[in-house]
């Protein structure tokens, strides 16, 4: 897949193209993404996703917490590729960006990127205020030279795939329902960093995580089945965000993982922890005996949950 920043001309290749921020890739952009190939091979055209390089809602909802992400550019990236996605265009989006009028908007689709079909979800808008929808396409883009399309909806088990919902779910845990949308175990990216090292006087050594990339969403406190990605393979894990109660009196959140079956040093390695399911609240039990025991039931229901990791 070819990668245009900033593009201001053609790759002299007419295109289908469909546009959005496209977080997460879950499966209602798959459906969107497929559609656009399929249309663009009937028509013989080359295939383009536009983007932006943040979340607009990053740069225009400024009094407000940044938006966290699903995915980080490379691993959007990454999706795109391998659902076989010929051009990326990233624009980067600033607040001059956001006051081009609509009509100026679909100009440099037509004029720029020689876009002769466009594919939009069910609830697109651009341009200015987000005046642009689907009937200024449709008044506007057959002057341009435009066929467009419209992709209804997606629904899953009658539950609506958005990026808004997926962040919802795993911010209360429910990571099955989030992956159940995203069409992929959700991954979040971490440093093993130096921790107390108290785990190894209980029996559960772990390994402390600090996330490589702050704007991704972290699930909500609690006990979680994970795979553990390292640079040796792929291990089964549980791992705990919480404030540790039972061997803490700090209140400060910590990320630690568990691995399974496995031994050695992995200060300063990246890792990659897919979330599979949410076993339970983080509690303050009455003894260091009552948490080992608990962990111990943790770690057998890791290994029913968890039976081969695809690859």
């Amino acid at each position: 897949m070819q990668i245009h920043v900033n593009p201001t001309k053609s790759i002299n290749e007419p295109l289908a193209v469909t546009i959005g921020n496209f977080d997460g890739v879950h499966l209602g952009h798959k459906v969107l993404l497929e559609l656009l190939m399929q249309e663009a091979g009937k028509r013989n055209l080359q295939t383009g996703v536009l983007s932006f390089d943040k979340n607009p809602k990053r740069v225009l909802d400024t009094a407000t917490n940044p938006i966290s992400m699903l995915t980080t550019f490379a691993q959007k990236r990454y999706l795109l590729a391998k659902i076989g996605i010929q051009h990326l265009f990233v624009q980067e989006f600033t607040t001059e960006f956001s006051q081009i009028t609509p009509q100026r908007y679909l100009l440099f689709l037509s004029e720029v990127l020689q876009v002769k079909f466009l594919l939009v979800g069910y609830d697109h808008k651009f341009g200015k205020d987000r005046l642009g929808n689907w009937d200024l396409i449709c008044d506007y883009a057959p002057h341009l030279g435009m066929e467009v399309m419209q992709l209804p909806a997606q629904y899953v088990e009658q539950n609506k795939v958005s990026s808004t919902e997926i962040r919802q779910l795993l911010r209360l845990g429910a990571v099955q329902k989030a992956n159940l949308l995203l069409g992929y175990d959700y991954t979040w990216q971490a440093e093993v960093i130096h921790g107390q090292a108290i785990g190894r006087t209980i029996g559960f050594p772990t390994a402390n995580l600090r996330a490589i990339e702050a704007e991704k969403i972290l699930p909500k406190p609690g006990v979680y089945a994970v795979w553990v990605t390292l640079e040796s393979g792929v291990y089964k894990g549980m791992l705990n965000i919480g404030t540790r109660p039972t061997i803490s009196e700090a209140n400060t959140q910590q990320i630690e993982v568990h691995i399974l079956d496995f031994q050695g040093d992995l200060y300063g390695e990246k890792i990659d922890v897919a979330f599979v399911c949410f076993l339970r609240e983080e509690k303050r039990f009455e003894s260091i005996d009552a948490l080992q025991n608990a962990l111990a039931v943790d770690k057998k229901n890791v290994e029913k949950l968890l039976k081969t990791k695809d690859l």
